[in-house]
């Protein structure tokens, strides 16, 4: 075999057909596809455990009239619902739902446990107008005063100290036009 036989047979060992490699490169396209498919449901996976739905409490403003906010005492039920799976540690969601003129948001906050911390997990999704954000977080602290649960210790310093109350209610038939 002399020297320039074997380089052609070393390039045509290596030499890929065009049809070859079109199909090499619609695999890799597939797959980045698919691992950035994967990203987003890995992070939709990434929630812990719902575990006992608490209930959802809504603000609603007072501008929009007869869509009500939820009653106070309905939100207090919810409220200590939520603390109680909290001294527990026992897996619960809660939902705050504000809604405005044209914004609002709607946050998810869950109780679970990891290792031998209690955790509330929180996933914000707020729009204004046709923009919309979505943030998520982790709180190591939550406390109650009266009617009102307030979280500490946030992941996002956004949420540190954020509360979750009960509507003002009003009377009963009333509207906020009226």
């Amino acid at each position: 075999m002399t020297p320039n036989n074997s380089r052609q047979e070393d390039r045509s060992r290596w030499s890929v057909s065009p049809a070859r490699l079109i199909l090499l490169e619609l695999v890799v396209v597939l797959l980045v596809i698919g691992m950035l498919l994967s990203g987003r449901l890995l992070w939709a996976s990434n929630q812990p455990p719902r575990g006992q739905e608490c209930g959802t409490i809504r603000h609603v403003s007072p501008a929009l009239g007869k869509i009500h906010s939820s009653d106070s005492i309905s939100a207090v039920s919810v409220i200590n619902c939520f603390w109680r799976a909290y001294q527990t540690c026992r897996p619960a969601t809660l939902v705050w739902n504000e809604v405005g003129a044209d914004d609002g948001s709607t946050n998810t906050l869950i109780i679970f446990r990891q290792e031998k911390s209690c955790l509330v997990y929180g996933h914000d999704e707020t729009f204004v107008n046709t923009n919309k954000n979505l943030v998520t977080f982790t709180c190591s602290s939550m406390i109650r005063a009266g009617e009102r649960l307030s979280l500490l210790k946030c992941s996002d310093a956004s949420y540190e100290g954020s509360t979750i109350e009960p509507p003002l209610s009003l009377p009963e038939g009333r509207t906020a036009f009226e």
